[in-house]
């Protein structure tokens, strides 16, 4: 399991001149080893690192993969502890260890998995070695295994009771009547926010319930570095009459003048090939009058620039009720 498909679901400290820990699941295919790799800031020598799998699964085997300059056994190849969960909270009996070996740049080593433990969370800790004063860092890490759907079926007085066929025919209802759909703006454009970065701004019906937004991703020049790494989506009130007549300064961050924060989001961004496009959603669908999707530091460690509002796109989608022909 790989990224995209699979994703890191927190944060973990990282060296400064170092990838972030998302390039830990990413194939050599979209990122070579010569790229660079994951690394802990200096004095740093444990974290925990949790991953997202693609799905429910059985693990056979956890591979990694190694960078420059390769690993010593004793100094500076870490010990991989981990267990599958089935949610954050819970806990597992069938927790493992593996400590690597002595490896040079592009050896794959690998461990077999045997507990037979099933989930979708996988909870890794990797540490230095005792004794070790090297630094701790990690390349690629590959799991593999089986999918295994969880099944769930209700007992049948439970389907047949009044409460289970409200249930069922509310879901029926939410699926056939609701939609996520792109939504046209009133009036759009990109602002270059002063201090740095920049801001897609929509402003539409304030009647629009807006859900996310879909980000095309693209590289400039300069190569990945240019790639945005972090955004704000937010979601703003503009129909009192303080921001209506803060409408009136026009585009920019005036027109944002006495509007009301209705939803914020924040994101970490992967990096992508140039021209894929990543979903961002809001946690609690918003409405207001006006939505903007800030982009802020790029990989490369320096503020958009006006470049970015121009390589990237942003489409807005809000949920809609269909008609019965699910239009």
């Amino acid at each position: 399991s790989d990224a995209p498909s699979a994703a890191v679901l927190l944060a973990v400290e990282t060296a400064e001149d170092a990838l972030p820990i998302e390039s830990v699941l990413m194939p050599q295919r979209l990122l070579p080893l010569e790229a660079g790799h994951w690394a802990a800031p200096e004095g740093v020598r444990e974290v925990a690192v949790s991953v997202v799998l693609v799905c429910r699964a059985r693990l056979s085997e956890i591979a990694v993969t190694v960078a420059s300059p390769g690993y010593a056994e004793g100094h500076d190849a870490p010990v991989i502890s981990g267990a599958l969960q089935e949610q954050p909270a819970s806990s597992s009996p069938d927790a493992w260890e593996w400590t690597l070996p002595s490896a040079k740049p592009g050896d794959t080593v690998k461990h077999a998995l045997t507990s037979g433990a099933v989930g979708r969370l996988l909870m890794l800790r990797i540490r230095l070695p005792n004794g070790s004063n090297g630094q701790l860092h990690l390349a690629r890490i590959t799991v593999r295994g089986v999918p295994e759907p969880l099944v769930f079926s209700p007992p049948q007085a439970l389907q047949d009771s009044l409460e289970g066929a409200s249930k069922q025919q509310l879901a029926a209802l939410l699926a056939h009547r609701l939609g996520v759909v792109a939504v046209r703006p009133t009036r759009q454009w990109v602002t270059v926010v002063p201090g740095g970065g920049v801001r897609f701004e929509h402003d539409l019906s304030p009647e629009i319930l807006i859900a996310g937004v879909l980000l095309e991703l693209r590289h400039g020049a300069a190569g990945p570095g240019t790639q945005p790494a972090s955004a704000t989506l937010r979601v703003l009130d503009r129909t009192t009459p303080e921001a209506k007549r803060g409408g009136d300064a026009g585009e920019g961050p005036a027109s944002d003048l006495g509007a009301t924060l209705k939803e914020q989001r924040s994101f970490r961004l992967p990096l992508v090939i140039s021209g894929t496009s990543v979903y961002l959603p809001l946690l609690t669908a918003a409405c207001g009058g006006r939505v903007s999707l800030g982009l802020h530091q790029s990989y490369a460690g320096q503020e958009c620039s006006a470049e970015a509002g121009q390589l990237a796109r942003a489409t807005f989608y809000g949920i809609k009720v269909l008609d019965a022909a699910g239009r």
